[in-house]
């Protein structure tokens, strides 16, 4: 069975209505997964295979990747996606960007992954990675960002719990 360390009480599951999933090291819906090296990877391709779903990676430091251009890239994604963003922890500290060169900026994800122009109508799932969920911002890992975080040391009862949590996201 997983086990979630740190794990907030609004993490046990995702409600239907819920357009976000986090997987953590502890992993909307939002979700934010950590772990083992490739037991992040193989539990959203696992995911994504089980749901039928899409994914779209985001990648945050991309050199022309904006506030902007990062809302227009998620108002792009199809319905039914997962959006994948990883190593959340390396991004931010404090809400400051870790690479001065990084253009977005914590507000601007926030923003974006609130969902206000959410085109695809609640459809997307968005997971986060991260190797140090307890560096993740307090303001991301809040109830409505991420409704679910997973340790994923034990890869096989993770997969079953978050399957568990999502059954009922459309």
């Amino acid at each position: 069975m997983s086990h979630a360390a740190a794990r907030p009480p609004h993490a046990a599951s995702i409600p239907a209505s819920s357009s976000r999933a986090l997987c953590s090291h502890a992993g909307g819906a939002a979700s934010a997964c950590s772990g083992a090296a490739g037991a992040k990877t193989s539990t959203i391709a696992a995911i994504a295979t089980r749901m039928k779903r899409n994914i779209c990676r985001v990648n945050l430091v991309a050199p022309r990747l904006c506030d902007d251009s990062l809302l227009r890239a998620i108002n792009s994604v199809k319905k039914r996606s997962i959006v994948v963003m990883e190593d959340m922890d390396a991004l931010f500290d404090h809400r400051e960007k870790n690479d001065p060169s990084q253009r977005v900026t914590f507000s601007g994800l926030l923003n974006a992954i609130d969902g206000l122009n959410d085109h695809a109508g609640g459809g997307l799932i968005y997971l986060f990675t991260s190797n140090h969920p307890d560096k993740l911002d307090p303001a991301l890992r809040r109830k409505g960002r991420i409704d679910l975080e997973l340790h994923l040391d034990l890869l096989h009862a993770a997969l079953e719990a978050l399957h568990a949590a999502l059954r009922g996201v459309a």
